[in-house]
C-alpha cells in the first residue's frame, strides 16, 4: 500500500482533471452538434476524443464512459441519416458504416447498463429502445417505426 497522503491527493487531483477534460470535450461536442449540419463532423471527432480519454482513465462501466458512448452513437446515427440525402454510392457506404458503429456503441452501453442496473432502470430502457429503433432501421430504412 506504501503510498503517502501526497500521492493520494495527486492521484485524486489528476483524476479530477481528467474528468474535467472529458466533460469539457463532451460539452464542446454537444455545442457543435447543436450548431447544425456543418459542424457534425467536428462534434463527432470531439466526442470520440473525449471517449478515448475517458476509456483510458475510467472503467468501461463508469457513467462518464456510458454517456459518451450514447452521445457518440447518437451523433453517428444523425450523420448517417444526413449523408443519405442525395448520397453517392460512396456516401451510402459511409452512412451504413456510421449506422453500424452507432448500433455497436448502443449495444455496448445497453449490456453494461443491463448488467449493472437491470431492465427496470429507466436509462437502460431508453438505451434499449434506441437500440431497437436502430436495428429496425437497419433492416428497413423506410420504416415508420423510426419516428415512434
Amino acid at each position: 500500500l506504501g503510498g503517502s497522503k501526497g500521492d493520494f491527493d495527486a492521484d485524486t487531483d489528476m483524476r479530477t482533471l481528467e474528468r474535467c477534460e472529458v466533460e469539457a470535450l463532451s460539452n464542446l461536442s454537444q455545442v457543435l452538434f447543436a450548431g447544425g449540419e456543418s459542424q457534425l463532423g467536428d462534434a463527432e471527432l470531439l466526442c470520440s476524443r473525449a471517449l478515448t480519454i475517458a476509456r483510458k482513465h475510467f472503467h468501461d462501466d463508469d457513467e462518464v464512459v456510458l454517456k459518451l458512448q450514447c452521445g457518440l452513437a447518437h451523433m453517428k446515427f444523425t450523420v448517417s441519416q444526413l449523408i443519405t440525402i442525395e448520397a453517392t454510392p460512396k456516401e451510402m457506404l459511409v452512412s451504413h458504416l456510421k449506422h453500424r458503429e452507432a448500433i455497436e456503441l448502443y449495444e455496448s452501453v445497453f449490456e453494461v447498463r443491463r448488467r449493472l442496473f437491470g431492465m427496470d432502470n429507466e436509462d437502460t430502457k431508453n438505451v434499449g429502445s434506441a437500440l431497437a429503433r436502430l436495428r429496425k432501421m437497419q433492416k428497413d430504412p423506410y420504416s415508420p417505426y423510426v419516428t415512434a
